[in-house]
């Protein structure tokens, strides 16, 4: 990446077709859960497409919506490898996160107690990520995933 400008879009994009596969063959496995007589009672009271999707079809996967938000937050912290591969000096200003930036400063400049409070400081915000999407789950599924 010679642009910085380009960098966050390709990242953005290249995240999004990385996790695309398999998010869509866990949606797909998800609604063969759902009864298809569910459906057909939908019909009969009237519901149309876009009625059957919003009472049928979402509270039917949504453990499985929750629990995929859930996979998603944690990893939008973990993205190291991805960012690496197209990490240059050109783009350090707009590139770094957290975890680029503790290998710059810790394995590249030798600051290791530095990089190590940083990668303690990860720690602790990726937890807190987890632990509030397990609360926001418990809300909309009566029980929390962890």
């Amino acid at each position: 990446m010679a642009s910085a400008k380009f960098f966050r879009p390709v990242l953005v994009s290249s995240y999004i077709w990385r996790q695309m596969g398999y998010g869509a063959v866990i949606y797909v496995a998800s609604l063969t859960t759902v009864q298809p007589e569910l459906y057909e009672a939908a019909t009969i009271d009237g519901a149309g497409h876009w009625g059957q999707l919003w009472h049928v079809t979402l509270p039917g996967i949504r453990s499985t919506i929750v629990t995929m938000l859930l996979l998603n937050l944690s990893h939008v912290l973990l993205i190291f490898e991805q960012v690496l591969v197209m990490y240059n000096a050109a783009v350090y200003d707009v590139a770094d996160v957290l975890q680029t930036y503790v290998f710059r400063e810790g394995v590249l400049a030798g600051d290791l107690g530095y990089s190590i409070a940083v990668g303690m400081f990860t720690s602790i915000v990726s937890l807190t990520l987890v632990l509030s999407t397990n609360k926001i789950s418990a809300r909309f599924l009566d029980e929390p995933i962890l």
